[in-house]
């Protein structure tokens, strides 16, 4: 009974008709010959019709089989223990329009600062998101952390951070947007030309109390375009919930 109900179900659904057909095509030959209905040459036919339709069939499975090891294989090409140092200066060196998006960067924009600074004295875009530092995220974000770490020190790291990038804006004021958060994000992130068909996108994840690091994500809008609209979303959607941060003067 299980066998007739599924078989109904699949019709009904319009899913593996060929298979049924293929197998009703051979039943009905089977009880044919046994009878002694069917002649050698109507066998013959139709032995070698059942047979390309078999063929067929496995093909049409080798492809859907092909189809998913492909995306497991994109899929994969995707991640990397950690950010390849060589795409990402790439990145940063290439880029027209630069995004970069972390709780604090104090590392980041203190290690890329001259970069950064060449690349507005020629001209080039780049936006900062971080967390604010007198929000309520800075109270929660700690507790993720698996060293310990006070919601005063996080916040005074960002407020460094933010005195980085304002020594920045000073320079270039027109070329550099600075933004907060009040959120706890999850990653941090460089996107170089994201609104362009050379655009590419590298996410580190923050673990939750842990020592490992969680692998790190790269697409790019020629090469994985599907991931690379996911990301791209994901990271507008941050950059225009971030309110404008102002510097003093």
């Amino acid at each position: 009974m299980e066998i007739i109900r599924r078989i109904i179900s699949d019709i009904r659904k319009g899913e593996n008709i060929d298979l049924y057909l293929f197998a009703l095509a051979a039943l009905a030959l089977a009880i044919l010959n046994g009878l002694g209905l069917a002649s050698k040459t109507l066998i013959e036919s139709v032995t070698l019709a059942l047979l390309g339709l078999l063929a067929a069939y496995s093909l049409g499975i080798r492809d859907r089989l092909n189809g998913i090891n492909d995306k497991f294989t994109g899929t994969s090409n995707l991640l990397y223990e950690e950010l390849p140092s060589n795409l990402r200066d790439a990145t940063i060196s290439n880029s027209k329009e630069l995004f970069i998006i972390g709780i604090s960067l104090n590392r980041t924009i203190a290690t890329f600062y001259s970069q950064l600074e060449q690349k507005l004295k020629d001209g080039q875009k780049i936006k900062i998101l971080v967390v604010d530092p007198n929000g309520e995220a800075v109270k929660l974000i700690p507790q993720r952390i698996y060293r310990p770490i006070s919601n005063q020190r996080l916040s005074d790291k960002i407020s460094d951070t933010l005195l980085l990038t304002c020594s920045l804006h000073s320079k270039a004021s027109d070329q550099i947007e600075i933004r907060t958060i009040d959120f706890p994000i999850s990653f941090g992130c460089f996107a170089s030309n994201i609104e362009m068909s050379d655009g590419s996108i590298y996410i580190e994840y923050y673990s939750y109390k842990t020592t490992r690091d969680l692998p790190c994500v790269v697409v790019s809008s020629r090469k994985n375009p599907y991931w690379y609209s996911v990301y791209k979303i994901e990271v507008l959607n941050l950059w225009n919930a971030g309110k404008e941060w102002h510097c003093k003067s």
